[in-house]
């Protein structure tokens, strides 16, 4: 298995063993239907790739999350999109911030492996 810049180790189709064992977590809260619709690795599109006036063409910014399903929440099912983190690298605090502007209505969780203040395991943000 291969490690990671970040230490984490490749698990199959997932960056971590963490990764690896929410999504199991999932699996087993989808089959008792307390969540559905289960994705792994959706892509959000933060800002559109764009050509500048002096003719430079620049990339989209994407976001790709680790996982995204389906809860009941008053009665209603709402979009859960979901990331598990050891800690948050700076790239990660940007993509956050974009992407939390761009889609104010979603809820993104992020579940952490450390027991910092702010990455404790389930807690939202």
């Amino acid at each position: 298995m291969k490690q990671t810049k970040y230490k984490a180790v490749r698990t199959g189709q997932f960056d971590s063993k963490a990764e690896a064992k929410r999504h199991a977590e999932l699996l087993l809260l989808e089959k008792a239907g307390i969540i559905h619709g289960l994705s792994v690795h959706p892509w959000f599109e933060l800002q559109p790739a764009f050509k500048s006036k002096s003719g430079g063409y620049y990339r989209a910014i994407g976001y790709e999350a680790d996982f995204t399903y389906y809860e009941k929440h008053n009665g209603e099912s709402r979009v859960v999109i979901e990331d598990v983190k050891g800690f948050p690298t700076p790239a990660f605090k940007i993509k956050e911030k974009l992407f939390r502007f761009k889609f104010p209505d979603a809820e993104l969780r992020i579940v952490g492996t450390l027991k910092g203040k702010s990455w404790k395991k389930g807690h939202a943000r």
